[in-house]
């Protein structure tokens, strides 16, 4: 699969599946999900960026660990957004989580 393709199917599944849990997680105003869709438009594409340069580099599994941590830090960016944006969710981090794991889980599933 192209480079592009690879970003862009990337993005869709991200943000296809975070705002399915941000509804999960009550957030509904159009104001919000713009905030969560924001986010992610400032975090998957460096995130897959970085992990790409990675494999070529390192290969697959020599940068699955760089993978896991960079999406504990986006775990982490998201919610501080979230926390800071969103003041009416209750548990920012909770759902940052959440969110990232199923979008992650997704894009392992549909490959």
């Amino acid at each position: 699969m192209k480079t592009e393709a690879i970003f862009i199917s990337s993005y869709v599944i991200t943000i296809a599946t975070e705002t399915a849990a941000a509804l999960l997680f009550r957030i509904k105003s159009a104001r919000d999900l713009t905030v969560v869709l924001a986010a992610n438009t400032l975090t998957n594409p460096v995130l897959n960026l970085i992990f790409m340069m990675a494999v070529l580099r390192m290969g697959v599994a020599g940068a699955r660990p760089l993978l896991y941590a960079m999406e504990a830090v986006v775990v982490i960016c998201e919610a501080l957004i979230y926390r800071k944006l969103i003041p009416t969710l209750e548990r920012p981090f909770s759902f940052s989580f959440a969110a990232n794991m199923a979008s992650f889980l997704m894009g392992i599933f549909i490959g």
